[in-house]
C-alpha cells in the first residue's frame, strides 16, 4: 500500500474542476513506481491484468506502457470487465457485471490476477470482483488502484493504491464528471476535485 499527501494548493479551472490534486508528472511517476513493483513481484506468464471499465482504462493503459518500458519482454496480458455501481447524481448503486470476461478467461486456474481501477471509495466493487474472479479458479487476486479516498474501507484485502485523496467527488484519469458532459474529464492526465 502506498500513500501520498494530496496537494490542495494548485490553481483551479472554474469550469473543468475545482482544484488539481495530482499533476500529470506526479501520476506518471507514481504509475512507474507501481509498474516496477509489479515487474519485480509477478511472473508475466502467470499474470493476467483485469481492467475495470470504463474508469480503469487511462490508468491501465499508462501502467501497461510503464511495464513495457521497464521490461520489454514482460508482455502484459490485459483483459477487461465492465462493472457498474454508480447511478445518477453521483450516487452509488447496486454492483452489476455488465460485460464479464471472455470465455477464454473464465478459467483462471494457476493464474495470478491483478484487478486495475482508477478509484477506491469503500472497496465494495474491488471486494465484489475479487470474489467474482476467484470463482474462476485464480491462484491469487490482487488489486492495484490509482486513488483511494480518505474513508474507512470495507476491505483491506490485497489492495495497493498510488494516491490518497479526500472524500470528495474526483475527476480526471478515468474519473468522469457527468455534470459537465458525457465522459467529461475521463481522459484528463491530472486528478482534481470536481466542482460541487
Amino acid at each position: 500500500m502506498h500513500m501520498n499527501e494530496y496537494n490542495l494548493s494548485t490553481n483551479s479551472n472554474s469550469e473543468q474542476y475545482k482544484q488539481i490534486l495530482f499533476t500529470k508528472d506526479q501520476i506518471v511517476n507514481k504509475v512507474h513506481e507501481m509498474a516496477s513493483n509489479i515487474v519485480r513481484t509477478y511472473d508475466s506468464k502467470r499474470t493476467v491484468f483485469i481492467c475495470i471499465l470504463n474508469g480503469g482504462l487511462p490508468f491501465s493503459v499508462m501502467l501497461m506502457q510503464a511495464i513495457e518500458s521497464i521490461d520489454p519482454s514482460y508482455n502484459p496480458n490485459l483483459q477487461t470487465i465492465y462493472v457498474s455501481r454508480y447511478a445518477e447524481q453521483r450516487m452509488a448503486g447496486e454492483i452489476q457485471v455488465i460485460n464479464d470476461l471472455t470465455k477464454k478467461y473464465k478459467n483462471l486456474t494457476g493464474k495470478d490476477i491483478i484487478i486495475l481501477d482508477d478509484l477506491m471509495d469503500e472497496g465494495g466493487t474491488i471486494e465484489f470482483l475479487q470474489k467474482h474472479v476467484s470463482g474462476y479458479g485464480a491462484e491469487s487476486v490482487h488489486a492495484y488502484v490509482l486513488v483511494k479516498k480518505d474513508k474507512k474501507a470495507t476491505t483491506n484485502n490485497n489492495v495497493t493504491y498510488g494516491f490518497n485523496a479526500p472524500d470528495k467527488w474526483l475527476t480526471g484519469m478515468g474519473m468522469d464528471d457527468a455534470r459537465l458532459g458525457v465522459e467529461a474529464n475521463r481522459w484528463a492526465p491530472w486528478i482534481a476535485l470536481a466542482n460541487d
